[in-house]
């Protein structure tokens, strides 16, 4: 197993790992074709980005009395939501990080992964409500 630089057609150069275990040719005379795992960072980050904007109001409205001046809570305001947004992002890419390492090994697996992801989402959410309802 090591590591290579490379280009395909007209698309960026990427750090690709990979073997040549099985193949009949020496390592030089390789074409050193293979397939990529589509790229999980835009949706991870359109996800947290969206996760680090709603739902942080009440905290915000909670905290903005203490405050002594607009431009404080305006201030406040910014760095909340750019911190939300940033820690849901990091969150989000370390949670998708194995998934998009380990395409082939997981692919059977991944929408298993998600579906068990999403129910368990809805069932918390649909908790929160029924406790902030009582």
């Amino acid at each position: 197993m090591h590591l290579h630089v490379h280009q395909h057609d007209d698309g960026p150069r990427h750090l690709h790992l990979h073997t040549h275990h099985g193949e009949a040719v020496k390592h030089h005379e390789s074409s050193h074709a293979h397939d990529h795992a589509p790229s999980l960072l835009p949706r991870a980050l359109a996800v947290g980005s969206l996760h680090g904007l709603a739902g942080s109001g009440a905290l915000v409205l909670v905290s903005l009395p203490l405050l002594d001046s607009g431009l404080q809570a305006f201030a406040y305001v910014v760095t909340f939501a750019l911190g939300s947004i940033l820690g849901i992002v990091l969150f989000s890419l370390a949670l998708s990080f194995p998934l998009a390492w380990s395409p082939r090994v997981l692919q059977v697996s991944a929408g298993r992964v998600e579906a068990a992801l999403g129910v368990t989402t809805f069932a918390v959410g649909c908790w929160m409500v029924v406790q902030a309802a009582s």
